[in-house]
């Protein structure tokens, strides 16, 4: 398995914010927790120390999934389906930007694998936080809600307001749920223009009215939710 290193990852993705009405990876809310909205540095997620804080932020991460104040999503026998819970109570983590534990794998217990989310070609291609059973991926795409992360975590709890500054963050588009929706209403999710250009033209007329996202995305998109259901299906 590569290393972040050899991913060309040195530092920390982009901050994404939980500042819409959607869903953000698991990663990104714990990002969001460990650097406290943006107030604190940016740290080197490479260093033994770091795992110091990725630990305090996933603890607390997954003990509000525990007890439903956040609510979680994933994907799972080829389909997006609400996290049970329970399924977060406890579990080991092998945090991001660290070689996998292969005791881990080896062993019985389920248990969480983060990775880092940079945009959404890695998201597609199966980078994402996944529940595993020993070497079999039970849960894949997890993501949490993210009204709820902000109510949990608002800037504010932890003193002043931060001002945005940098590049802005990146965004995760949801098309796996409009797709997910599409499928239960009976339209067939095929890889057609005609489909792109309908999925497209619903999002931007919603969630992204103010910065449209393009065919093109939305046409990779539904390519890569064929891949992942196919698998689910084998």
């Amino acid at each position: 398995m590569a290393t972040w290193k050899a991913l060309g990852h040195p530092l920390l993705p982009d901050l994404l914010l939980p500042d819409a009405n959607g869903w953000i990876p698991l990663y990104s809310a714990a990002q969001w927790i460990a650097l406290k909205g943006g107030l604190e540095p940016a740290f080197d997620p490479s260093t033994i120390e770091s795992q110091v804080i990725w630990k305090q932020a996933f603890g607390e991460l997954c003990d509000a999934i525990t007890r439903g104040t956040v609510r979680a999503r994933g994907y799972f026998s080829g389909e997006t389906r609400d996290l049970p819970p329970n399924l977060m109570s406890r579990k080991a983590v092998s945090y991001p930007f660290r070689d996998m534990d292969v005791d881990l794998f080896e062993g019985s217990q389920m248990f969480l694998q983060s990775t880092y989310f940079n945009d959404d070609d890695d998201w597609n291609s199966g980078m994402t936080d996944t529940l595993w059973q020993g070497e079999k991926p039970i849960w894949t795409h997890i993501e949490v809600f993210e009204i709820d992360v902000r109510t949990r975590w608002p800037v504010e709890s932890w003193g002043r307001v931060a001002k945005p500054t940098g590049r802005p963050p990146k965004r995760k588009v949801p098309i796996f749920a409009e797709l997910d929706r599409l499928t239960a209403t009976g339209v067939p999710i095929e890889p057609t223009i005609a489909l792109a250009e309908r999925v497209t033209a619903i999002l931007n007329a919603d969630l992204f009215a103010r910065d449209p996202v393009s065919l093109r995305v939305v046409q990779m998109n539904i390519a890569a939710y064929l891949k992942v259901r196919a698998k689910g299906t084998e």
